[in-house]
């Protein structure tokens, strides 16, 4: 007895072995739990279960499921996907019965899934990426059964059909929502919207992405107290520069500031109308460049150098994202950097994390950035040169005493071949990986599943030959380095290679590990983009000095072999029993009632007030039309005659008239263009 006791008190114990045991051999995990006893059944089912895959099937067999008090209690964070398509598996827990039935998939119906969320009392962490919305009333059970819930995204991963349109959520129970740590929410309704706007949220990190999105909804959003980090994406035209300015100002506690493919209807003159609060080290802005944008996307970016507090960013980022060979939209063809952004980004000598690949650099204008953001620890540029110019910046490049990684595009003018195999487009990007029998791309923790991984130094690209041969890049400092042979460590880039691929635009290795080892830092120098070539990693850890830092040269390659899973999308079946009734449900529809009113009657005053000047202005302009005349100061004009006063679309509405002349006309003019 006193044996089982002690065995039964080490399960913990038990449990972070067994993690190790079957991270290295997964296969002993069906034998762990059937074969060897209670306890080192349940430490089994303890790490098998941490991290659990439920697919939205009605029809599906597993065990949370069958027996949610048993094994939901074990789940630390819950992703609720798509079904895998028929002919594929489900997860690693799915039964041998569900083999062979051809049916068509239909949701889990809500009582289910209430019913197994009740029993996840230990989760922290819940990621609906299935394509049907979650019961009306999720937010209620995590109130009243999950109470260490401190994520929670709803952000669907799969892609429908063009003729299918996306379900929407409405969200209603946003409004009694739990605080948490980190809120995303994709793919909200009108009412959706409301009902987070009705209720704003008590979060640290709020990530929203939907078409609603609108400068009400951000006022609202202002208002929360202990908001620190907030990214906003939308393919709507709602939000105005108004909506970001009350995000920006509002929010005391801010610190971090991502737009993410806002699309909205922000205004050449956005940033030099905000003022960055004191607390706010981070702005990021990000645009595909392969669109659909809409013209005036873009603009905002114009009024950077005028924004107040723009030398207080320990981070910023302006930047692309690359999907792929297709075609460039119009509105992210790379220009040149704008005269007045080079020389208020040199004054940000606070600075440490610099990504501005959204512009094209030019050598001069890099190397003026570089002698004045000497803090640096990464840097991500678009260069206007060939990439063996950016070898002749030796001398600037060292004086970077913190530099570590240098990510470098260049233009297609500069590197007219195309890349000798499979590019990596975007820094850091590795393939899709597979958890408990997926590939998917959702966050666990503000880790992407499936995902580009946060470290460039993580990545194990294969190369392409006969044999497969993997050569994994180093990690240094807080990763454990994985032992991979020096390639071209001579005066060459020539990889050790049976079928060696030769490009001229590559600048030849002992130019770049001159450049790398007068970096004091500098462990990577990465070409990336559309033009990408790979690598240099610098081996710094084992040297006895400057001579002995040994670089290796890493091309960017894909893996032919490697295919992902593809799941089902049920975006159109809807999900039985997901009605929200009740006492909190009736308050909550109130509240959003009075939310839209509120918002509603704000509107029609708003376009009142238009109205009113609209109408003076048509006034003004018919007693001008009718012939009467405005002397000038003088009375004449240069000819000595009365000159009659025209109308101008150049005044502003509802200001009062000067006196017109040539020059009052041109500067009135300037003023009111777009």
């Amino acid at each position: 007895m006193a044996a089982r006791d002690a065995l039964a008190h080490s399960e913990p114990i038990l449990t972070q072995i067994l993690t190790d045991v079957l991270a290295h051999s997964p296969n002993l995990r069906l034998a762990l739990l059937t074969e060897c006893g209670r306890t080192v059944h349940n430490a089994t089912a303890n790490v098998l279960f941490k991290t659990f895959l439920l697919p939205d099937d009605d029809q599906a067999v597993n065990p949370v499921v069958r027996n949610p008090a048993r094994y939901a209690t074990r789940i630390k964070t819950l992703i609720v996907v798509d079904p895998p398509r028929q002919h594929e598996s489900s997860t690693l827990f799915e039964l041998e019965e569900t083999e062979g039935e051809d049916q068509v998939a239909r949701p889990l119906s809500g009582r289910r899934v209430r019913d197994i969320l009740e029993k996840c009392d230990t989760m922290e962490e819940l990621i609906w990426a299935s394509s049907v919305p979650p019961p009306d009333g999720i937010c209620e059970v995590f109130t009243t059964h999950v109470p260490h819930l401190k994520r929670f995204s709803f952000a669907p991963t799969s892609v429908p059909p063009d003729n299918i349109p996306p379900l929407k959520w409405d969200a209603l129970s946003l409004t009694v929502l739990p605080p948490l740590a980190y809120l995303r929410l994709v793919r909200l309704s009108q009412a959706g919207a409301s009902a987070l706007a009705s209720h704003p949220p008590d979060v640290q990190h709020l990530d929203l992405d939907f078409v609603w999105l609108d400068d009400w909804v951000c006022e609202r959003l202002a208002r929360i107290p202990r908001l620190k980090r907030i990214t906003l994406g939308t393919g709507g035209t709602k939000l105005t520069d108004r909506g970001v300015g009350a995000l920006v100002e509002g929010c005391e506690a801010l610190e971090v500031l991502e737009l993410v493919e806002v699309q909205g209807r922000l205004s050449k003159s956005l940033w030099s109308n905000v003022v960055l609060s004191p607390t706010l080290h981070t702005l990021k802005i990000a645009l595909s460049e392969s669109g659909p944008h809409h013209s005036w996307t873009a603009d905002h970016l114009l009024s950077l150098p005028l924004l107040v507090g723009l030398d207080q960013l320990t981070r910023l980022s302006i930047t692309r994202t690359y999907n792929g060979h297709g075609q460039i939209d119009d509105v992210a063809i790379a220009k040149p950097v704008p005269r007045d952004l080079v020389d208020a980004l040199r004054e940000c000598t606070k600075v440490q994390h610099l990504e501005c690949d959204w512009w094209a650099w030019g050598i001069d204008d890099l190397k003026e950035l570089v002698e004045g953001c000497v803090h640096l620890q990464t840097l991500r540029i678009t260069l206007d040169a060939p990439f063996a110019r950016l070898l002749s910046l030796t001398s600037s490049f060292a004086h970077l005493t913190r530099l570590t990684h240098l990510y470098v595009s260049v233009l297609s003018t500069h590197a007219p071949s195309a890349p000798p195999s499979p590019v990596l487009q975007t820094p850091g990007v590795s393939p899709l990986g597979l958890v408990n029998g997926y590939g998917i791309g959702v966050g666990v923790g503000g880790i992407m599943i499936g995902s580009p991984t946060s470290s460039p130094l993580s990545l194990t690209r294969s190369l392409k030959s006969p044999a497969k041969l993997v050569i994994s890049v180093p990690l240094p400092e807080s990763e454990s380095p994985v032992a991979s042979p020096v390639v071209g460590a001579g005066n060459t880039n020539e990889v050790l290679l049976d079928n060696t691929v030769h490009d001229a635009v590559v600048p030849p290795l002992r130019d770049v590990r001159k450049f790398m080892r007068r970096c004091p830092k500098l462990v990577l120098l990465e070409w990336f983009g559309r033009t990408g070539r790979g690598a240099w990693v610098a081996h710094r850890e084992d040297a006895k000095s400057v001579a002995g830092i040994k670089v290796e040269y890493q091309p960017s390659c894909a893996d032919e072999g490697t295919t992902w899973p593809v799941s089902s999308f049920l975006g159109v079946a809807p999900r039985p029993d997901a009605e929200w009734t009740g006492p909190e449900a009736e308050a909550a529809a109130e509240a959003v009632r009075e939310y839209e009113t509120e918002r509603d009657g704000e509107i029609e005053r708003e376009k009142e007030a238009k109205r009113k000047v609209s109408a003076a202005g048509r006034k003004r302009g018919a007693t001008v039309s009718s012939g009467v005349v405005v002397p000038e100061a003088c009375g004449l004009v240069g000819n000595g005659k009365p000159r009659r006063r025209q109308s101008s679309a150049s005044e502003g509405l509802g200001k009062p008239k000067v006196p017109a002349s040539p020059g009052n006309g041109r500067r009135n003019g300037a003023r009111r263009s777009p």
